[in-house]
């Protein structure tokens, strides 16, 4: 009768750590208010325009802009957590196959205060970074803008964007084809909703 009494309060023990485990609910971790802030220079249907220093014009809409998800409950094989993936992106209104991308997420890690990681792609050429040191200042409309610089696989002549300029509060600042021409972000144009 005590040996049944103990396999039943086994029993029970198991079922309640395997519930705990694997049927109770995930922790969101969300995006921080400075993680966000990478997501501040757009927003949705804005007309974002390049100008060339061979005075060409490149134009993108901004068509997703600050979606949000969560990754999926997985506790066997991730953590407890999920994490919030926020982003944006722009179409070439010329050249649909032209598209800029960015994206924010946490690291699937147990801490709540993980490194927030940004994809980042620019046409053809695409980088993730949690902390990049490769600063330059570039010059716009007489201003001196802090970016993070990025350089693509200077072998590959098959790439069609050589590099370009990121910063923090004001999205794609510059990009480099690699015949050499380099775009410049010229203005914004804002759309009021439902105009």
């Amino acid at each position: 009768m005590r040996g049944k009494l103990i396999l039943g309060i086994v029993i029970i023990f198991v079922l309640f750590i395997f519930k705990s485990c694997f049927f109770s609910n995930c922790e969101k971790v969300n995006l921080t208010s400075e993680d966000r802030t990478w997501l501040s220079p757009y927003r949705l249907n804005d007309t974002v325009i390049f100008k060339s220093n061979k005075l060409n014009i490149d134009t993108f809409l901004v068509f997703v802009y600050n979606y949000s998800s969560f990754s999926k409950c997985n506790k066997l094989e991730t953590s407890n957590n999920i994490y919030e993936e926020a982003g944006f992106s722009l179409k070439n209104i010329n050249n649909d196959e032209f598209r800029v991308f960015m994206s924010l997420y946490k690291l699937y890690q147990e801490k709540t205060d993980t490194i927030c990681l940004k994809d980042i792609r620019v046409n053809d050429l695409k980088v993730s970074f949690s902390l990049h040191d490769k600063k330059e200042d570039v010059e716009l409309n007489n201003n001196l803008i802090d970016t993070y610089y990025f350089v693509g696989d200077t072998l590959n002549k098959y790439k069609k964007i050589y590099s370009f300029n990121w910063s923090k509060t004001k999205g794609l600042i510059r990009y480099k084809n690699n015949n050499g021409e380099v775009f410049s972000f010229h203005k914004i144009i804002r759309h009021k909703k439902g105009g």
